[in-house]
């Protein structure tokens, strides 16, 4: 029993000996734990720590480089960032151009301080460009001299090139060189760096987007000013010939209104300046007396092509008046002709209807008088020929035909010395043609020989009656008067100017003149001249009684029975009333 008792002791007191040294062990293992807990913990708050730094520097650099006016600015800017974060003072942005090659021309920023320390920066490493390029992440060199990419321009400088990424493509490279803080970065400053250039892509298109759109808008305020001075001047110039059209010109706007724009000559034709959103129809037919159906018609055909199609112009448009007379104040009228078009938009609806008016008042004048004139030319007894400065005739009357026995289509071409050969040479055509040339005009004798009749003498009396200032060529009016009949009308005007017509007694002026030779005779043979002057009594009470037709005829009783009395060479001369 007691061996029993002595081995279970020994093997309490063993137990109790393991267990406290496992104890120990476990408190040890514990301890261990919560000592590598503790510094991991530290670890993790320092980089969470970094982390937030890290975040908090790239906001407020995004925040800085949102504010920075151009491209230059901002490398500026990002390099002065990393090389103050890194020691690498000499540092520079190199842009991928446009045919897709990293180049420093016109991309290539140094810092500010670098220069002021006059610090020579390097150029780019060509090569360690194109490993950046194909990795697209960052490289970081601490003494190029011992790299296998150096060149033998490198020295023992520290390198740094961290990519500047646009997704998947490379924009450009941030290059940084100089004697670094310290001689290596950990991940977390590669992530700062990364960020940093993420941050200076985005701000980098941002101000090229803003030029862009800058460049834009100026483009388009430049078209915009352009267009608008042209659209100014294509209103000046419709303006400038709506003023300057003597024509009157206006739309027709849906619901039979008159459109503000219009020719003002318009206003002179209608004699109002009540013109703009005025119902056509009023004013067209105000001062017309045209009936009123008519007016309505018209009216309604206008409105009916109004929204319509070309096929509604088509058809309504025969309705449409085309001439029209108005009448105006103190007996005026006018004549005016109206023209009536569609305006269409790009889906072929009429969305207006211009309508042309013109005065043509004295145009109809014009056309009447032109009438008249050749009516008068053609049937005038007297034989007329029209004639260039050549003499070569343009037109003749029935007269000159018949006078010359000849037709209209073989006179009319024909030189007047070629129809009148057989009478007058080409001298006597000569002096005619220079003369015309020189005064305008020629008068005087002319023998036309025709089949019926050898000769007839006419006195030719030519006048220009127009000019052509296209042609430099004037118009003449020839008028062939038959000479005895024109002696016989001035034969019958030196009667009338100097006897009575009533009694055939000499008149005043005959008188004058006889009286005045009488005494001229007398004074010369000493002998004298005896006047009687007579006079008929309550003459004019047989006038107011009896009229005077008989008045006349009691003159010209009383004159024949005074001319029983006198001698063949006294003068009997009727004064008249007084």
């Amino acid at each position: 029993m007691s061996s029993a008792d002595t081995r279970l002791d020994r093997l309490q007191t063993e137990l109790a000996a393991s267990v406290d040294f496992g104890y120990r062990n476990i408190i040890g293992t514990i301890f261990i734990l919560i000592v590598l807990a503790s510094f991991h913990f530290n670890t993790v708050r320092l980089v969470i720590k970094k982390k937030i730094s890290d975040l908090a520097a790239i906001n407020k650099i995004g925040r800085q480089l949102a504010l920075v006016p151009d491209q230059s600015a901002a490398c500026e800017k990002t390099l002065d960032i990393v090389s103050e974060r890194t020691g690498l003072n000499a540092c520079s942005v190199v842009l991928m151009n446009g045919s897709g090659e990293l180049t420093e021309s016109g991309n290539y920023y140094v810092n500010m301080d670098v220069l002021k320390k006059n610090v020579v920066t390097d150029i780019p490493n060509k090569k360690m460009l194109g490993c950046v390029r194909k990795t697209q992440k960052p490289l970081f060199v601490p003494d190029v001299s011992k790299h296998e990419l150096s060149d033998n321009s490198s020295n023992n400088r520290a390198l740094l090139y961290i990519p500047l990424q646009d997704k998947d493509e490379l924009y450009g490279v941030l290059c940084f060189s100089g004697r670094p803080i310290r001689t290596e970065f950990d991940s977390f400053d590669f992530e700062f760096f990364v960020s940093i250039a993420s941050v200076l892509v985005s701000t980098l298109k941002n101000i090229s987007m803003q030029d862009i759109i800058k460049q834009h808008n100026r483009s388009l305020e430049a078209t915009v000013k352009e267009r608008t001075a042209a659209l100014k001047q294509k209103s000046d110039d419709i303006t400038g010939m709506l003023n300057n059209l003597h024509q009157g010109l206006f739309t027709i706007t849906e619901g039979g209104l008159i459109h503000s724009e219009y020719a003002p000559f318009l206003e002179q034709i209608f004699e109002t300046h009540h013109v703009a959103n005025r119902d056509f129809s009023d004013l067209l037919f105000q001062h017309s007396q045209i009936d009123e159906s008519v007016i309505s018609g018209v009216k309604n055909a206008a409105l009916s092509i109004i929204g319509g199609e070309m096929c509604d112009y088509s058809r309504f448009s025969s309705r449409l008046i085309k001439e029209l007379s108005l009448s105006f104040t103190n007996h005026r009228s006018k004549n005016i002709e109206l023209s009536w078009g569609p305006f269409m938009n790009e889906s072929g609806q009429v969305i207006k209807l211009l309508v042309t008016v013109r005065d043509v008042t004295e145009h109809h004048k014009a056309e009447e008088q032109k009438e008249i004139l050749a009516a008068v030319f053609k049937n005038s007894s007297e034989p007329i020929v029209v004639f260039d400065n050549a003499l070569y005739i343009q037109a003749v009357n029935a007269a000159f035909s018949v006078l010359m026995s000849m037709e209209d289509e073989y006179l009319v071409g024909s030189n007047l010395s070629t129809v009148l050969r057989n009478t007058h040479d080409g001298t006597f055509f000569d002096a005619m043609r220079s003369q015309i040339k020189d005064r305008g005009s020629w008068g005087g004798e002319i023998h036309c020989e025709s089949k019926k009749c050898n000769d007839k003498t006419r006195w030719l009396t030519i006048s220009e009656i127009g000019s052509s200032k296209s042609t430099k060529y004037s118009t003449f009016l020839g008028a062939f008067s038959d000479i005895l009949r024109r002696q016989k009308v001035e034969d019958e005007l030196r009667y009338l100017a100097n006897y009575d017509a009533l009694t055939d007694f000499p008149n005043r002026r005959l008188f004058s003149e006889r009286v005045q030779h009488a005494v001229a005779i007398a004074q010369r043979s000493n002998g004298s001249v005896v006047l009687f002057f007579i006079d008929l009594n309550r003459f004019k009470q047989v006038n107011d009684t009896y009229g005077h037709t008989v008045g006349d005829e009691l003159l010209v009783q009383v004159t024949q029975r005074l001319n029983d009395f006198v001698r063949d060479s006294d003068t009997l001369c009727r004064l008249g009333g007084g």
